[in-house]
């Protein structure tokens, strides 16, 4: 049952979707540019949606999902000199 919901939810992603979503949860010391110098560097067509508040918000294309690990692991070994609390990244169709 999981994995149909799964793959109508991946089936929709691809069909209407418009990529992923990477949301930073920024300190209150943050190095802005420099986090988005790194997500450009690894997906070169990501898109800021928002920088309200304590969060950052990009969404990716669909198939640059090949570079989020390389992507991660930088952003992830840079997360204190960054500012960055915290990653959530999600799928919506």
């Amino acid at each position: 049952m999981v994995v149909s919901v799964v793959v109508v939810v991946l089936y929709l992603k691809r069909t209407f979707g418009v990529g992923y979503n990477l949301t930073l949860v920024k300190q209150n010391i943050c190095d802005e540019q420099s986090i988005q110098k790194i997500l450009y560097k690894h997906v070169a067509d990501a898109k800021l949606l928002s920088n309200v508040g304590a969060e950052l918000s990009f969404q990716m294309p669909l198939g640059a999902s090949n570079s989020f690990p390389n992507l991660f692991a930088n952003l992830e070994k840079e997360s204190a000199r960054l500012g960055v609390l915290l990653m959530v990244y999600r799928l919506q169709p």
